[in-house]
């Protein structure tokens, strides 16, 4: 082994006590893997040109210098010196033959990982031989690879959300919660760009560090304060809607535009559905509101056609009897008259008598309807309602529910009694019928049941049906009160 030169102190490399033949020299040139050895001072003796290129330093540069000095970062020196020392005393080889994974030193002091494996060269003197693989790629494909699968699965989770008309208030906090995860941004926020020019902030995921006002648009144009941000807007027919914006400290990964991008359908896809999901509702309301509505007018035009004509025929009847002695020929004609109007009476209730609005809300309230449903029902009815006032077309839609509820009781339930429970909080009003029959209704198409749930829904609501045979039979429907709904 070759001493130390006296002046520097620098040890000259030792010669490789193993053959120098040209095929050797070939396989180490040839190797892809890095291949370093030291001695038993842990000084390199060899550095093949792998090594050259992955740890940055020439052969030249380094034999002669230690391992510790040149590839190993300046956290974990202490513990390789220990371990090199321990093995050259012992003769210990733990991790002889196994590949483990580290962290190894480039010559710009930049730190990554390698996979490495230890051998003992034969022969004397000492030399340890170190096959090293830099795993970086590797490592980044696993990342980059992690990474979209968390996207997919949180693309995934915003889809379902979606799909299954959750509110959007729920799928914006989702969103900005998740697109500041993927990024591993400050934070990230969902806004709404109203038509005064401001800027509505729906949801934003909590802050994990303060940041400064960031300036980087998803254009990629440099900022102020070395922040990021990346700004995906949200398109709703063909409208710039808003935008889910994710900022951070550092520069984002070059997927989180894309990323964003996804979010960003998805958002425009949930708005869309919420939209025409309350248009839809809105227009069922509408519906069933011009159907109350044509009622009254059914009941007014009775009043004025039909029943009119019922009034004159009466008076030509009376006339006739008074005149039949007397003047038999003006009788006649009276009662041609009476036959005439009775016939234009009945035509116009045919063309009418589709429905009546009953009266009884208009002037009594629901309590007292409901109250009239329970008088005229086939068997005893209980009924416990407020004595407040709603609006016209929930008024209607409870007295029609109940009143359909309790027709099914009488002609189908075979029950005792039946009760009526009507229960106001605020939000919305809840309509129970149950009965003590034998139970096994079914909401089929066409039936009087499957007509409540449309009423119900037409109006946002909600319905339901629990009707096990022999345990009676549980109808509920709940209306959502409009704030401007009360009178």
């Amino acid at each position: 082994m070759a001493e130390p030169a006296a002046d520097d102190g620098v040890r000259a490399p030792p010669s490789v006590p193993t053959s120098s033949d040209s095929r050797e020299r070939s396989f180490l040139e040839a190797a892809l893997d890095c291949v370093v050895m030291a001695d038993e001072d842990g000084r390199v003796v060899e550095f093949n040109p792998s090594a050259e290129r992955v740890f940055g330093y020439s052969r030249d540069e380094v034999v002669g210098r230690t391992l510790a000095e040149l590839i190993v970062p300046p956290s974990l020196r202490r513990d390789h010196e220990s371990a090199f020392a321990r093995f050259v005393a012992t003769g210990e080889k733990r991790m002889f033959g196994q590949r483990v994974e580290v962290t190894a030193m480039r010559s710009d002091g930049s730190e990554f990982p390698v996979e490495l494996a230890l051998s003992q060269v034969e022969g004397e003197p000492l030399l340890i031989c170190g096959a090293v693989r830099d795993l970086t790629d590797a490592k980044q494909a696993e990342e980059d690879l992690r990474r979209l699968a968390d996207e997919q699965a949180v693309l995934r989770r915003i889809a379902t959300l979606v799909a299954c008309g959750c509110e959007l208030d729920e799928i914006f906090e989702t969103v900005s919660a998740e697109a500041a995860r993927l990024v591993g941004a400050n934070n990230a926020r969902v806004v709404q760009h109203m038509p005064d020019g401001v800027e509505l902030t729906l949801a934003k995921s909590p802050d994990r560090k303060r940041s400064a006002t960031f300036v980087l648009r998803a254009d990629g144009a440099e900022g102020r304060g070395g922040l990021r941000e990346v700004t995906a807007s949200i398109v709703v027919d063909s409208a710039t809607w808003g935008a889910i914006v994710v900022e951070a400290d550092h520069p984002v990964p070059a997927t989180a535009l894309e990323s964003l991008s996804s979010l960003s359908e998805l958002m425009a896809i949930a708005i869309l559905n919420v939209t025409a999901r309350s248009e839809l509702i809105a227009s069922r309301a509408r519906i069933v509101a011009a159907a109350d509505q044509a009622r009254r007018r059914v009941q007014r035009d009775i009043h004025d056609g039909a029943q009119q004509r019922l009034v004159t025929s009466m008076i030509h009847l009376q006339l006739a009897g008074e005149r039949m002695q007397k003047d038999p020929a003006a009788a006649l004609r009276n009662l041609r008259a009476a036959r005439e109007s009775v016939s234009q009476g009945l035509d116009e209730l045919r063309d009418l008598a589709v429905g009546l609005h009953p009266t009884v809300l208009t002037t009594g309230g629901l309590g007292a309807a409901l109250d009239g449903l329970a008088a005229m029902s086939a068997l005893p009815v209980t009924v416990d309602a407020p004595d407040a006032r709603y609006s016209e077309e929930i008024e209607v839609a409870v007295y029609f529910l109940v009143g359909e509820a309790l027709a099914n009781v009488g002609k189908h339930a075979s029950a005792s009694c039946a009760e009526v429970r009507v229960v106001a909080d605020g939000a919305s009003l809840t309509v129970v019928v149950s009965d003590d029959g034998v139970g096994g209704a079914v909401v089929g198409a066409g039936s009087g049941l499957s007509g409540l749930r449309d009423r119900v829904e037409a109006f946002g609501g909600s319905f339901s049906l629990d009707s096990n045979p022999n345990e009676g039979t549980v109808v509920k429907g709940t209306l959502p009160l409009p704030t401007w709904g009360a009178r």
